[in-house]
């Protein structure tokens, strides 16, 4: 602390602009007494005395320092006698510095006495003192990261290596970012990287310990690779009888999408073109059907032409002329590589039916070898049908892939689990609910006409409509809250979310328009009726099916599980990304079309109220009444009713290295019917999950819009594998 000394003089005479005279009372034996108080180079901002002495005497007043740095002044009328005390304090201009001093003094009659003053200015703390504890951290470092390839092409993986260390011992946690591709597991030292399309990869690794962090990054080379080119044909015409009109339909034989912006349809008058529009493609293995009057506006005659331009218009990609009307339709045999022959029925937008003995139609897949012969040989696109007892083996059908007929894996021990006459008619879709917590499980099953959702629960082995608003089932609108819709599927995405999916294909108080609709609906609501709260229309984005043959079946298939078996999105040519599709949830919905065989998969913005289609293909039969999703096998189960003799198939994802159907849905097997099924119109399938297995098998159940023998529920068992 810094000290100042101030000197204070009492004095018997004053000179000085600057002064107070404090005289005071005057008595004949009073005294005086003088100061000056002389402050050097600082200066007073405030002062004031206080005077003590014998009789409890005692005089204060301020005094003036507003004019020069010698203050002097005189305090008079003070009594004679000894023991007086002067007390002066004051204030620097600097605000904080604070000055004290005292002195004493005796005062004598008639006279004016001298006194010095010691003053002491003490000034305000300007510094502090902090206590500093350090704890010390070595952050993680990387020792290293690799990649092996460094290099791949598209829709192959690398294998990613990080290690790092801490030499103090703490935990640490790795996250893989890239700019480029699609990562497995990117909090694992060790993960993948698969490429999604052309380019440089940068893949930044963090190594940290929650305190501070390390990164490294590592390039990745995705190259283009080789292709094969598109493959856009003419499959299929119809030149008469048509609905709505004559049309012709085109298909990609290829692997690759075809970008059909710009190319031309013509009939064999030049004058009648039919120009794509901006942004026509077509994926890999898909359709597209050209309808008079909706796309063309001409007809097509008995003797005339089909052909095909790419977008210069003077190209010829294919062409098809005929002499006279068919009986059918004309179409490739094999469908997309054959040559053309008049079908044995019409598959508008889907493949073509060559005929032909054995038990492959249209997308279908063979039969066995009959008896005494051997099985015919696969045509392309379809499988061998069989031969027959003691002759030659049929010709191969066209549109399905190649795959045995194996009996049914179950164990065949098919028995009843509704009561008589429970649902009469129109029984279709049905959907398994685990339940969970308080909730046992449950089957949710769609009638077509009316529209309605049930909530089936078990009780004594019958599965029995829930009890109170449940109890009829709950009637299904549009979202308007007006309509009938004509509810074939059902299926929930999110197992921990009340939604369900349903697959529509018209709205019964317009049953003579095609509208395949996917609607969403919020089960927990109450009421007897619900209001779909979004509404998908594909009808404007798949061929044109008649009013009963439309989107029959609808199943949900994981993010994760496309992309971890390699997915591949047709529509842009590379592996599916999910990131690339903003609002649509978890996964990807695959709806079937009973008209055609054909499996579509969607994405369904939710916000929005869009779809984008990333896949075509077929379901392995002619037709389709149900799918479902094996989430513990990654199984595809695809079943077809009476019209099939009541098989299913079973498809995968296509993983194997090399493979030109990688990242597809492929055709593994067909199931035959069970021997203790009813050949009936059974339109929906469910299972149980792995979670539900007993003695390594779980229940697996069919629905019959039929109600064959007043039943329309029936239950088997199935491996959990």
């Amino acid at each position: 602390m810094k000290r100042r000394l101030l000197g204070l003089s009492l004095l018997s005479a004053l000179t000085a602009p600057a002064c107070f005279d404090d005289p005071g009372p005057r008595a004949a034996d009073d005294g005086a007494l003088g100061f000056q108080l002389d402050v050097g180079t600082s200066t007073l901002a405030t002062a004031s005395y206080v005077i003590t002495g014998p009789g409890d005497f005692t005089r204060s007043a301020a005094v003036d320092v507003s004019r020069g740095t010698t203050l002097a002044f005189n305090v008079g009328a003070l009594p004679a006698g000894d023991g007086f005390t002067i007390a002066i304090t004051g204030t620097l201009t600097d605000g904080t510095t604070t000055c004290a001093g005292s002195a004493a003094f005796a005062v004598m009659a008639h006279a004016t006495s001298n006194a010095t003053i010691h003053l002491q200015c003490h000034e305000a703390a300007k510094t502090g003192t902090v206590h500093i504890a350090g704890t010390l951290n070595v952050c993680p470092s990387i020792d290293g990261v690799a990649a092996s390839p460094s290099e791949v092409t598209v829709g192959n993986g690398v294998t990613l290596l990080a290690s790092a260390h801490d030499s103090d011992q703490q935990p640490v946690a790795y996250r893989w970012t890239t700019t480029l591709g699609a990562l497995g597991s990117p909090t694992s030292p060790t993960t993948t990287l698969t490429c999604t399309g052309p380019g440089t990869a940068t893949v930044t690794v963090m190594v940290s310990d929650g305190d501070c962090s390390d990164t490294a990054v590592q390039m990745v080379v995705c190259s283009p690779g080789s292709t094969a080119p598109a493959l856009v044909k003419i499959n299929e015409i119809e030149s008469q009888g048509g609905v709505p009109g004559d049309w012709v339909e085109l298909v990609n034989a290829g692997t690759t999408p075809a970008d059909l912006s710009g190319w031309v349809f013509k009939d064999n008058d030049d004058t009648h073109a039919y120009t794509m529009a901006p942004g026509t493609t077509l994926a890999p293995g898909a359709y597209l059907v050209l309808d008079e009057n909706a796309t063309f506006t001409f007809g097509l005659g008995g003797a005339d032409s089909a052909r095909l331009y790419d977008a210069t218009g003077t190209t010829l990609v294919d062409s098809y002329t005929w002499t006279a009307h068919a009986t059918t339709t004309y179409g490739r045999c094999p469908s997309g590589s054959g040559a053309f022959t008049t079908t044995a029925a019409a598959t508008k937008g889907g493949p073509n039916d060559c005929g032909s003995g054995g038990a492959a139609g249209a997308g279908g897949a063979g039969g066995a070898a009959g008896a005494g012969g051997a099985a015919g040989a696969a045509g392309a696109g379809g499988a061998a049908g069989a031969a027959g007892a003691g002759g030659a083996a049929g010709a191969a059908g066209a549109g399905g892939a190649v795959a045995p007929l194996l009996p049914w894996p179950g164990a065949n021990d098919v028995t009843v689990v509704d009561s008589a006459n429970q649902f009469p008619s129109n029984l279709s879709g049905l959907a398994y609910d685990a339940g969970g917590g308080a909730d046992a499980p449950a089957l949710w099953a769609v009638v077509n006409g009316p529209g309605t959702l049930h909530r089936l629960v078990e009780s004594g082995g019958l599965w029995i409509p829930d009890a109170g608003e449940w109890a009829a089932g709950k009637a299904l609108h549009y979202p308007n809250g007006a309509g009938n819709p004509d509810s074939e599927g059902v299926t929930k995405a999110e197992l921990d979310q009340p939604a369900l999916y349903v697959s529509t294909e018209r709205d019964n108080d317009a049953s003579g328009t095609s509208k395949l609709s996917v609607l969403r609906f919020d089960p927990s609501l109450a009421g007897t009726s619900l209001a779909a709260t979004h509404e998908w229309d594909l009808t404007p984005d798949l061929p044109a099916v008649g009013a009963n043959l439309g989107l029959e079946a609808i199943t949900f298939v994981s993010d994760a599980t496309l992309v971890a078996s390699g997915f591949v999105d047709d529509s842009v040519g590379t592996l599916y990304n999910p990131a690339a599709y903003p609002n649509h949830g978890t996964g990807v919905f695959l709806v079937g079309v009973e008209g055609t065989g054909m499996i579509h998969a969607y994405v369904l913005d939710h916000l929005t109220g869009g779809f984008h289609r990333l896949a075509s293909f077929p379901g392995g039969q002619a037709s389709i009444m149900d799918l479902a999703f094996d989430r513990d096998t990654n199984q595809l189960w695809a079943a077809c009713d009476n019209t099939c003799g009541n098989r299913t198939a079973i498809l995968t994802i296509d993983t194997a290295a090399g493979s030109p159907t990688r990242g597809h849905f492929k055709l593994q097997v067909l199931f035959d019917r069970p021997s203790t099924l009813p050949d009936s119109n059974n339109e929906g399938i469910t299972f149980a999950p792995n979670s539900a297995c007993i003695a390594g098998f779980k229940p697996f159940f069919w629905s019959d819009d039929a109600n064959f023998g007043g039943h329309a529920l029936r239950r088997d068992s199935i491996p959990c594998h």
